[in-house]
């Protein structure tokens, strides 16, 4: 049976990254400590846990679809072995002290394949990274962006997959956004800076999960490739995760722009 106890890996405890490695089965195996801050959790209460016994879907939110989401990603990594992405996700986590029980969360995460020497796949690396915060940013950029293009009338209405797509493009950096014009500088920046962020981290870490696949090592030596490869080529990181995942999608296509 693989062996999943990561407790006393010094690279897994101390990324920031949240991260939980679960088995075939999607029982909870180890946690490192960013995951336990971001969930609220600890360790005794997840160790041994299916992943959606511990973390089950919001009762009090109908439209709820984390669960339904986040399963269909867990079965196209074990069916195809390779790194899948969620952009943006609601998925809700168990809240002592919330009123219903349940805290609103949003996240963008990447769920990886963890498999062994002989490349079969025994459990799912599962990475998610709290947007909450980010998504109400989005949001405002996209109410703007309706008042800027359309001044005669009000912003168009938010739904989820208008939201989703948004976030897409500047979580994973699919395609440029269109710059808003803004009187304002500092909020130009903000939201500069904002745009310059996400754009960067989830292709990074996408590629990791791809190196990953692809070699044995941890999150961090896999980081440490690619900023070696980047050195090398004179390639500027963020474009080297970009090519990694854009030839995970397209294999026949060259690594490198």
């Amino acid at each position: 049976m693989p062996q999943f106890d990561l407790e006393n890996d010094a690279v897994f405890t101390a990324s920031s990254t949240p991260s939980v490695v679960l088995d075939r089965r999607l029982v909870i195996r180890s946690a490192n400590p960013a995951y336990l801050e971001a969930t609220g959790r600890s360790w005794d209460e997840l160790r041994g846990r299916h992943v959606f016994s511990a973390f089950p879907g919001n009762p009090h939110h109908p439209e709820a679809d984390g669960v339904a989401r986040m399963d269909a990603s867990f079965r196209r990594v074990r069916r195809l072995r390779r790194p899948h992405h969620l952009p943006v996700q609601r998925y809700d986590i168990p809240w002592r002290d919330a009123p219903t029980g349940f805290l609103e969360r949003h996240w963008t995460v990447v769920n990886s394949p963890v498999l062994d020497a002989d490349g079969e796949l025994v459990g799912i690396l599962l990475q998610p990274r709290d947007i909450t915060a980010f998504r109400t940013h989005i949001v405002k950029v996209l109410e703007e962006f309706g008042a800027a293009n359309d001044a005669s009338g009000p912003a168009p209405a938010l739904d989820e997959g208008r939201l989703a797509c948004a976030a897409a493009v500047v979580l994973a950096g699919a395609r440029e956004q269109q710059e808003v014009k803004r009187e304002q500088d500092g909020l130009k920046e903000e939201n500069q800076q904002l745009k310059n962020a996400l754009d960067t981290r989830p292709a990074i870490d996408q590629a990791i999960g791809i190196v990953l696949t692809e070699e044995s090592g941890t999150p961090e030596e896999a980081f440490q490739r690619l900023v070696r490869l980047s050195q090398e080529t004179n390639v500027k990181l963020r474009d080297i995760a970009r090519a990694l995942v854009a030839r995970a999608a397209a294999p026949d296509r060259p690594l490198l722009p």
